[in-house]
């Protein structure tokens, strides 16, 4: 009777694409989505109802892995760096947070789930250059959103759920640097953490009251400005937060400063320019952090976080190293690899050893999100390009999974400059993906920009990279933020 139901069903459901196709030993199939998985069965959820299949009936799972796009939101300029999303006004759904370069220079806030506009918010100091970052600043159990307008350096602190203005802050110059947020100071609530850019000579590096925007303390470099998103870390073990970042044409450091009091713990020097900064996360699985940075040279570094020393390095690339490394466990076996996106992508293990390699006639400026976004329990790579195209691409080889061409212009200098966002952003269980493409120059053309944000749905994953640099301590690791144990 159980096989005779499940073979007449066949003939009513095997049309319906609905996520996975399930292979019945006797030749059938059935179309749904897997929503509850057993050690005896499944039940598979299809658009006559749900179903529930004996495993012993079963041949094989195919799931649905096609990239197809959910929607998109027009704008008049690009985004550069990324978004942030979270439920930012409180009706338990998902919102996208992200900002536009000139011609547009706005914040925008929309519902995750179909793009549409929650509010809108415009700069007052030219483009919105630094990705925002999203999180309960005033401790009323809320969410903030703070944004910089890149060209005067005001940092904005907003109400997440209509926008409207907490608190504003004045740098000493304008700023490309996505804050972090985090307790340094160890008062019990979180900082704002950025860098500026330079003023006569160098860049500082602020730490901020998140309740208020007022001042905590602040570091001056000798040359250089600060592009790069600080990230925040135990670095010795002594149960305080410290702050590692780098300089840009400057002096080609890498700095570590206390959380507490902004004093040097210690700088190392690097073989070119560092615009964004630094991966952290404990690679090996010794109990102890790395930091991981790749210079303009085509050079990747693991730094002791403790006390900087080189535990290897690579000069991997000839070509401009402009992106961020990424960290993550590729391979499951507990620790953690290292994924640049120079013409390509690089894959290494933790110990220096190229694992695989894969050439491409263009840059992921912004590094690459890793999220399991197959169902199969391992992240993919998640990248854009300058070519305009998204890419999904598997961890184990890098053999292309799914692509998406998101022209959306004429322009020869359209692209991708922006890292994937992923979470599920409509509520049916699997990740999303967010991004944006588009023209944006700072010349004379630069009332001819426009953009295009898109999110779309792939496989059936449930992974996450919900900011930049995946969490708000910018540690740039799948695995998030080191926390000794």
């Amino acid at each position: 009777m159980r096989q005779f139901l499940i073979i007449g069903l066949c003939v009513l459901l095997s049309a319906a694409v609905f996520g996975e196709t399930v292979h019945l030993k006797n030749g059938n199939r059935i179309s749904g989505r897997v929503v509850k998985e057993e050690k005896d069965f499944i039940q598979l959820k299809t658009p006559h109802g749900k179903l529930k299949i004996p495993r012993s009936d079963i041949a094989r799972i195919e799931k649905d892995n096609a990239l197809k796009l959910l929607w998109k939101f027009k704008t008049k300029a690009p985004s550069y760096g990324s978004a942030a999303t979270a439920d930012i006004d409180g009706d338990g759904k998902l919102e996208i947070v992200f900002g536009t370069y000139f011609n547009d220079s706005h914040l925008y806030a929309l519902n995750a789930e179909d793009g549409s506009l929650l509010w809108k918010v415009r700069s007052q100091g030219g483009p919105i250059d630094a990705s925002v970052t999203i999180g309960d600043l005033t401790g009323d159990k809320k969410l903030d959103v703070v944004f910089a307008d890149s060209a005067n350096g005001l940092i904005s602190c907003l109400n997440g759920k209509d926008g409207s203005l907490l608190w504003k802050h004045k740098s000493q110059s304008g700023t490309d640097s996505p804050a972090a947020f985090a307790d340094v100071d160890g008062d019990g609530k979180p900082e704002v953490i950025y860098g500026t850019m330079w003023m006569r000579g160098g860049g500082w590096l602020n730490v901020l009251n998140g309740e208020d925007g007022t001042r905590v303390w602040d570091y001056r470099i000798e040359k250089g400005c600060i592009q790069s998103e600080p990230v925040v870390l135990d670095i010795d073990g002594d149960g305080s937060l410290d702050v590692v970042f780098t300089d840009w044409r400057g002096s080609d450091n890498v700095y570590a400063l206390n959380g507490k009091t902004g004093k040097l713990i210690w700088k190392f020097k690097a073989g070119g320019w560092m615009y964004h900064g630094v991966a952290a996360g404990d690679l090996d699985a010794d109990g102890k952090p790395e930091v991981v940075v790749c210079s303009t040279d085509g050079t990747l570094y693991v730094l002791d976080a403790k006390d900087a020393s080189v535990k290897w390095r690579r000069k991997f690339t000839k070509h401009w190293a402009f992106a961020p490394v990424s960290l993550g466990d590729l391979d499951g076996d507990g620790k953690l690899e290292i994924v640049l996106t120079v013409r390509g992508v690089h894959v290494f293990r933790h110990d220096g050893k190229l694992l695989w390699k894969k050439d491409l006639k263009c840059t992921a400026a912004r590094g690459a999100a890793l999220a399991d976004l197959d169902g199969d329990g391992r992240p993919e790579i998640v990248f854009g390009g300058g070519d305009r195209r998204l890419r999904i691409w598997r961890a184990a080889d890098g053999e292309e999974l799914a692509s998406f061409d998101a022209t959306c212009g004429k322009h020869e200098h359209e692209g991708i400059d922006h890292a994937p966002v992923i979470a599920d952003f409509n509520g049916d269980g699997r990740s999303n993906i967010f991004f944006v493409c588009g023209k944006g120059t700072s010349d004379k053309t630069r009332s001819k920009n426009y953009g295009c944000a898109y999110v779309l749905t792939y496989g059936t994953g449930k992974g996450v990279w919900p900011t930049f640099r995946h969490d708000n301590r910018r540690s740039g690791c799948a695995a998030g933020p080191y926390r000794r144990k």
